[in-house]
C-alpha cells in the first residue's frame, strides 16, 4: 500500500476466528474499494501477524512482506488471490499489516 496516501500511517485489519480453536491461512484475497474513490490507491504488499490469544502477537515468517498482485490498472470487481507460503498455522487471530 502506498501509506503516504494514508498520512504515512501503517494500516492494519484484524481476522479474528470464532471460539478459541486454531486454524491454518494458506491464501488471502484482496479487492479494490468499490465506490470508486482514490482508484490509485492499491495495496501492493502485506505482512502478517499472528495470535492465539488476541494478546500475545508475532510476526509470521519474521515479517516477510507477501506480493499481492494488484496494480493501479487492477479493477475494482478483480478479485486478487495469492498463497501465505509457508501457511500461518496455529493461529486464532491475525493482523494484516499495509504499510
Amino acid at each position: 500500500m502506498n501509506h503516504a496516501n494514508q498520512g504515512g500511517v501503517s494500516q492494519w485489519w484484524v481476522i479474528d476466528m470464532p471460539n478459541l480453536e486454531t486454524y491454518t491461512f494458506t491464501d488471502m484475497t484482496l479487492q479494490k474499494r468499490g465506490d470508486g474513490v482514490k482508484p490509485e490507491r492499491i495495496i501492493s504488499k502485506v505482512r502478517f501477524q499472528y495470535s492465539k490469544d488476541g494478546s500475545n502477537w508475532e510476526w509470521h515468517d519474521g515479517g516477510k512482506y507477501y506480493a499481492t498482485g494488484q496494480t493501479a490498472e487492477t479493477s475494482t470487481d478483480e478479485k486478487m488471490k495469492f498463497a501465505i507460503d509457508p501457511p500461518i498455522t496455529g493461529a486464532n487471530k491475525v493482523r494484516v499489516w499495509t504499510d
